[in-house]
């Protein structure tokens, strides 16, 4: 028998050890909890690599940029580049890729990083990294709304904006340092939103940072106008997403100012995306007034030849001269800036995009035919050579002049773009020889070839690798311009040169050369060529496999069945002129 004072510590000890047993339990059933629902949730992202630690983050590339040229937009090509999903080496211009995104959210998604939020609320989680960690490549176009919409101020507390905006700052990752935006801007101070309008520079961050400044104006409205000051300074989508947002603020566009920075530094910064803009500008603009300002400005002038010349001649995606309600109104107005402007490239240029809305968009106006038949005359009386020629030197339209030589055969300024050529082997001027294709320019073209692309530097780069980045890539329009042309000139050299631009890394290299080589001379198709246009019959390009075949007609390539099909299975979804083509070459 025990005595009392033994029973009393048996007992003790005995539900000591039930309590342990219980507590362990419960800790066990939390852990396997917080698996299942990471499970559930999605698998831990892949946190920051050793090599990305200690890389600058995009917020100090930006600000050290902005500390050095204070006034000039990012140059967006030092910043690392966005890859497109899929793993082919190709890339997205900033900002594009949340324009792509599907609007629609992915609640695993927004639900993810609320889950963040919370722990950070609770104190679960309290260092940034770990925070990026959980963002880092979770993207934030489809789901930043949604997220905002479920999370209330009792989660978003000021400890957990800190951590975010600490994401914003130091994350090297770009949807992670959207997803800070998002978070770490909500009520921000003035300190912040400073941060927010630096980060809003680059065009990936420009509409989380804008719609945050926007919402926070009313307690700083010195910040409304910090972003109109932006639009100097944004390029590309990044200008395109902050007119966006602004011409919505009513109040803020009535001012005339502010209308003449959208449209002097959204036509100048957007930089070929103007049929993004144009009708936006329009709609909203007092082009009235500018029309008579470009009487007597020049910049103004020609971004008022800019918008017009989009209206008239790229009406998608958002609409042209023809949708807008007073129409021919606009038409009328802009024609008379024109009269009474000297007809040199610019208005040549805005009269050549109205002729071609007249002759193509412009059938529900009921003065349409006369007028066309009024603005024909004003152009047989403006166009000359001698305003060709002069053209060739306006920094805007230098290619326009080009292209009016090579449209109107203009062979007396010949000389005059050979002197160009030679001096510069500029795009322009390459069109124009390969145009004419003289026996004399097409060599001078091929001669030309090391002083416009780097042959070493092509050469370190293959078929569907990583999309190289950089001048050198930049000139691979001029270098297809000149292969292209090469056909007729038909010398041995010629061929090497056409052989060696068939494997080049740029589809659209390959598929000029592809054309060239189906238009040499019969005796110059020789073995080695035959079998590079057999294979790239399968070459990634679309453009180019549809050269290969067009040349593999000229070279009288057939293919058996085992090969036809082949060549159908290389491609994903073969177009129907694809399919077309192929057929004609079954033996």
């Amino acid at each position: 028998m025990l005595s009392p004072a033994e029973a009393e510590r048996l007992l003790f000890v005995s539900v000591a050890a039930i309590a342990v047993g219980a507590l362990g339990g419960l800790i066990l059933v939390w852990v396997k909890f917080r698996m299942y629902r990471r499970a559930f949730e999605g698998g831990m992202p892949p946190s920051a690599s050793l090599e990305e630690r200690g890389k600058p983050s995009l917020y100090d590339m930006i600000r050290r940029q902005h500390q050095r040229r204070p006034l000039a937009p990012l140059e967006l090509d030092r910043f690392p580049m966005i890859k497109a999903p899929g793993g082919d080496g190709m890339t997205y211009a900033p900002g594009l890729r949340d324009v792509l995104s599907r609007r629609v959210p992915q609640e695993k998604d927004w639900k993810r990083v609320r889950r963040v939020v919370r722990q950070v609320c609770l104190g679960e989680i309290s260092q940034w990294e770990s925070v990026e960690a959980e963002l880092r490549g979770l993207p934030a176009a489809a789901s930043a709304d949604a997220l905002l919409e479920h999370t209330t101020w009792e989660e978003a507390t000021a400890a957990v904006r800190k951590v975010f905006l600490e994401v914003a700052k130091r994350s090297t990752d770009y949807e992670a340092v959207k997803w800070g935006i998002v978070v770490g801007g909500l009520r921000a101070t003035r300190s912040q939103l400073e941060d927010l309008l630096l980060l809003a520079r680059h065009p990936e961050f420009t509409p989380y940072c804008v719609w945050l400044i926007q919402t926070a104006c009313e307690d700083a409205p010195q910040f409304k106008r910090s972003l109109v000051n932006l639009l100097s300074e944004s390029t590309q989508w990044g200008v395109v997403t902050l007119i966006d947002q602004l011409i919505e603020d009513d109040e803020l566009v009535r001012d005339p100012d502010v209308q003449r920075k959208m449209l002097v530094h959204g036509m100048e910064n957007c930089e070929g995306l103007e049929m993004e803009l144009a009708f936006t500008l329009a709609k909203k603009l007092n082009l009235k007034r500018f029309f008579s300002e470009a009487r007597r400005d020049e910049r103004v002038f020609r971004r008022v030849v800019d918008l017009m010349a989009t209206l008239a001649t790229e009406p998608q995606p958002l609409g042209g001269l023809a949708d807008l309600p007073d129409g021919e109104k606009v038409y009328a107005g802009f024609l008379a800036t024109l009269s009474e402007r000297e007809p040199e490239i610019n208005a040549l240029y805005a009269m050549d995009a109205l002729r071609d809305f007249l002759q193509e968009q412009a059938g529900g106006w009921e003065s349409r035919d006369e007028r066309l038949a009024d603005l024909n005359a004003r152009w047989e009386r403006a166009f000359s050579s001698e305003r060709v020629r002069a053209g060739f030197d306006d920094e805007d339209r230098s290619w326009f002049a080009y292209d009016l030589v090579k449209r109107y055969e203009l062979t007396d300024l010949l000389d005059e773009v050979r002197t160009r050529f030679r001096k510069d082997p500029e795009l322009g001027a390459i069109s124009v020889l390969a145009h004419f294709a003289r026996k004399k320019d097409l060599q001078a073209l091929m001669d030309s070839i090391g002083r416009v692309s780097d042959m070493e530097w092509r050469s370190r780069h293959s078929i569907g690798g990583p999309a190289p980045w950089g001048p050198q890539h930049e000139r691979s329009v001029e270098y297809a311009e000149i292969v292209g042309a090469l056909g007729p000139l038909g010398t041995p050299e010629a061929v090497r040169v056409l052989a060696r631009a068939m494997c080049d890394y740029e589809g659209t290299v390959r598929a000029a050369a592809l054309r060239a080589a189906a238009a040499l001379p019969t005796g110059m198709r020789n073995g080695e060529l035959l079998e590079l246009v057999r294979e790239r019959l399968c070459d990634p390009s679309d453009t180019a496999a549809l050269e290969a075949v067009l040349a593999a007609k000229k070279f009288d390539i057939r293919l058996d069945g085992e090969e036809f099909a082949a060549v159908v299975s290389a491609r994903t979804e073969p177009a129907a002129e694809f399919l077309s083509a192929l057929r004609a070459l079954r033996a």
